[in-house]
């Protein structure tokens, strides 16, 4: 089996509203707990989005040993 990518490439406003909901998510999620530190989360986003969602990052869902 190849690398397995978790999204097809994206646009820069596909790539924004993908940020823009995962900043929604952290928010909801630390306010539902009442607990957490958003903006540590959030200082993290785009960093994190751009190692998941643009092809940095890649998994061999088959092989949880696969060395990335």
């Amino acid at each position: 089996m190849g690398y397995t990518g978790f999204m097809p490439e994206l646009t820069a406003s596909q790539f924004h509203a993908i940020t823009q909901l995962i900043r929604r998510l952290v928010l909801e999620s630390t306010s539902r707990a009442q607990s957490g530190h958003p903006t540590s989360c959030f200082s993290a986003v785009e960093l994190m989005s751009t190692l998941m969602f643009d092809g940095f990052f890649k998994a061999k869902l088959d092989d949880p040993k696969f060395p990335n």
